[in-house]
């Protein structure tokens, strides 16, 4: 589990396998203020499992 966003360094970790960000209800501006642009992943819950794929 990871909070808010996946993090790119769970990309890279050999031992990962599921992902599951965890809404802790970051405001988008907060994110757009930053320069990412995030796309909704929380459509379907607070807690939703999303696929790892090795960015190395």
């Amino acid at each position: 589990m990871t909070l808010a966003l996946p993090k790119v360094g769970l990309g890279r970790a050999a031992n990962v396998g599921a992902l599951y960000p965890a809404d802790i209800s970051v405001p988008p501006a907060l994110f757009a203020a930053m320069g990412l642009e995030v796309p909704v992943i929380f459509r379907s819950g607070s807690v939703v499992a999303v696929r790892v794929v090795d960015v190395s």
